[in-house]
């Protein structure tokens, strides 16, 4: 599996777990101390997590 999978498939199991009154890119920019349209492309594997 290549880490662009291993990111999506992971972004997908977080989804899962927030609360529907969230919003999962500004729970991650939150997290992680990015911005959102940072948050973005790590959510959608076009940047790598690390």
């Amino acid at each position: 599996m290549n880490p662009a999978t291993t990111q999506s498939l992971f972004f997908q199991h977080l989804k899962s777990h927030v609360p529907a009154h969230k919003a999962l890119v500004e729970e991650v920019a939150d997290l992680l101390g990015i911005s959102t349209d940072s948050a973005y492309r790590r959510i959608r594997a076009r940047s790598p997590l690390c």
